[in-house]
């Protein structure tokens, strides 16, 4: 796997993508981080240009708003902090997840 330097907000990202992707979603919007009532608006704009800026190997661009983890950049998560390593649920909170528990059973 190539050597990539990301930032702490794009590892960030991808741990959101990787949540979402846990929970069944899989694209993040970047209106909906953008406008995220629980995150403060720098911490948001910092996110999202962390998104625009992660190399297109990691992290592909859907039309104009949505974001999708590659397995490439889920490979590198997992390499990153574990085979069985569980996302944050900060994505919970930036993003409208569904709750699929019901669901699942």
């Amino acid at each position: 796997m190539p050597q990539y330097k990301l930032t702490d907000e794009q590892w960030c990202f991808l741990d959101l993508l990787m949540r979402a992707k846990e929970r069944g979603i899989d694209r993040l919007n970047r209106m909906e981080v953008l406008h995220s009532p629980s995150l403060p608006q720098g911490a948001a704009i910092k996110l999202v240009w962390a998104a625009l800026t992660i190399p297109k190997e990691l992290v592909t661009m859907i039309g104009k708003h949505d974001f999708q983890i590659t397995d490439a950049g889920a490979s590198l998560y997992r390499l990153m902090f574990g085979q069985k390593v569980t996302p944050t649920q900060v994505a919970d909170h930036v993003i409208c997840l569904p709750d699929l528990s019901a669901v699942q059973q």
